[in-house]
């Protein structure tokens, strides 16, 4: 039996599974009636994947369809979904099998000859999960990353304001290292008084939710600007002088007057709030 009757190149027309089993109906065509309307008697095809990993092909992509033994009216099994480019991760369709000898369009100038695309695309000794937005998860030797607004085409990367958490560990030195960096950053607590929901089944904290946090939760104070403010409070209450008895202190005195025109505001952190 030839490998062309174990698997062949479908087209994915249905996600819809009854019992969340994660499978889809597959067209392959010069197999399957190429009448739509009894989609529905094409026989569901089940994902290689485990469970585990969650991957779901959209309708219109390809994949690849198994069986075994080479009877596609029994069970079938995808593999997939087909993606020819990095920056086609979010949908690739009818170019999905470009870089094949089967494939019919060209494939599109790749990515990385753009010099805006270095940082976007995973390294040879990296391991990592692509999402299908401006997402991923980059597992290097000693580093983990997350990032969120990484890019917005797949090609470019976003210099201004990704969003990303950085865990290194450097080995010589036997130290780690956690960067946190986004626009806004909220530490959150479940059981502070400051209540905020923070478990919604789609969004886990939905933009009403978010501009409340904003609104309610704390600013953090910069510990250094704080420690200067206390400081000057310090040498203001200790060194100060009154005209005469009763009087208030003298607001000339250069102590006094650094207390007075402190910028009480540039404590706060504006983009870093807890609860």
């Amino acid at each position: 039996m030839s490998q062309q009757d174990i698997f062949k190149f479908g087209t994915v027309i249905s996600t819809s599974d009854d019992f969340d089993g994660g499978r889809v109906r597959v067209h392959i065509k010069g197999v399957d009636s190429d009448n739509y309307s009894n989609a529905s008697e094409i026989p569901l095809a089940f994902p290689l994947l485990p469970k585990i990993i969650n991957v779901k092909p959209r309708e219109g992509e390809l994949v690849l369809v198994f069986t075994q033994d080479g009877d596609y009216n029994g069970d079938r099994y995808w593999l997939g979904p087909i993606i020819s480019q990095p920056q086609k991760i979010a949908y690739d369709g009818v170019t999905a099998d470009s870089l094949l000898q089967v494939g019919v369009f060209a494939p599109d100038k790749a990515p990385s000859s753009d010099p805006d695309n270095n940082g976007v695309q995973f390294g040879d000794d990296d391991i990592g999960l692509n999402g299908r937005g401006s997402t991923d998860v980059v597992v290097k030797p000693n580093e983990i990353r997350i990032h969120a607004g990484k890019t917005f085409d797949n090609i470019k990367l976003n210099k201004d304001n990704p969003s990303y958490i950085q865990n290194k560990f450097n080995i010589p030195n036997k130290t780690g290292n956690i960067n946190i960096v986004s626009d806004k950053i909220n530490l959150l607590s479940h059981k502070s008084k400051t209540k905020f929901n923070l478990t919604n089944p789609y969004e886990l904290i939905t933009e009403e939710e978010f501009n409340k946090i904003i609104e309610k939760a704390h600013v953090l104070p910069y510990g250094d600007v704080l420690v200067d403010f206390i400081v000057l409070m310090k040498k203001a209450f200790t060194t100060h002088i009154h005209q005469y008895a009763g009087l208030p202190p003298d607001k000339t005195q250069k102590e006094v007057k650094d207390f007075l025109d402190f910028d009480l505001k540039t404590i706060l952190s504006e983009d870093i709030r807890i609860n």
